[in-house]
């Protein structure tokens, strides 16, 4: 394992060659996907430099910003990238020097808008490759799926959940009969965010004043209304397979589970819209 981390390493300290840059579109995207079957995320990523970087723009090009995007993600939200870091520069390096390792600064010249979240320890991605692909190619056949990811989570209080409960609503209703996965996705997010509410209005605890008002009755009635959408969109997800079939957030149990348990006004310890 050691000696295949060491080899990879190795390639992407080595700048993008004549070859590589006068490589067919196809061969790219090919070689890309090769890396991607063997479990090579940041080199699959790499190789797609000279399609990322192309002044012309291509089908070829806007399949690598949609594979870019996925891959990126990836690498940040399951903290390969971090990982990496750490075996290549180690442990005690103060944050700045995340942002100045050559791999980062090459993914954000090619426009990753890659940063470092202080709080959770770890890179942040900021969809920057899928905003390339929405501004190059705006009629792209992914875009009601891009939408999705571009929409902000917004966390911590009452009004930036708000904020973040309007996109969503906004998103599902401009794209009723899309069938896109992320569609789906969305559903669940608003159950998800409903049901904290209704749990932080009906059952006060650390983070109470964030979301409450200052009326009691208020707070009641509105607690009363994000049930009724939680309730209503975890029905829709389950009734769609979509947990079934894709696994995203929950399996198809657990969303069952919690849309009965919210039916009779058990709480969760899961937490969608505190982030400390």
């Amino acid at each position: 394992m050691l000696k295949r981390f060491v080899v990879v390493a190795l390639l992407l300290a080595v700048p993008v060659s004549h070859t590589m840059a006068s490589e067919g579109p196809g061969n790219l995207l090919a070689r890309s996907e090769s890396l991607l079957s063997e479990g090579e995320f940041l080199q699959s990523l790499m190789v797609l430099e000279p399609l990322l970087a192309a002044a012309e723009e291509s089908s070829s090009q806007e399949e690598a910003f949609w594979r870019a995007n996925a891959l990126c993600d990836t690498l940040v939200n399951d903290y390969i990238l971090l990982r990496r870091f750490v075996e290549e520069r180690g442990q005690n390096q103060m944050e700045t020097r995340h942002l100045e390792w050559e791999k980062v600064v090459t993914l954000n010249r090619l426009g990753a808008d890659i940063s470092f979240d202080h709080l959770a320890t770890n890179y942040r991605y900021g969809y920057g490759f899928l905003k390339r692909l929405i501004e190059s190619y705006p009629n792209t056949s992914r875009r009601v799926s891009a939408d999705y990811y571009l929409i902000e989570r917004r966390y911590n209080s009452g009004e930036a959940v708000e904020k973040w409960l309007r996109d969503l609503r906004a998103y599902v209703e401009s794209n009723p009969d899309s069938g896109v996965i992320e569609l789906h996705m969305a559903y669940l997010d608003i159950a998800h965010i409903n049901d904290n509410l209704w749990q932080i209005l009906t059952h006060p605890g650390e983070y109470s004043q964030y979301f409450t008002g200052s009326h009691p009755r208020s707070d009641r009635e509105k607690a009363a209304r994000c049930k009724k959408e939680a309730l209503r969109y975890y029905a829709k997800v389950i009734v769609s397979g979509y947990s079934r079939r894709f696994g995203y957030y929950d399996s198809s149990d657990v969303t069952i589970r919690r849309f009965q348990d919210l039916k009779q006004n058990k709480t969760t310890n899961r937490s969608w819209i505190i982030y400390d």
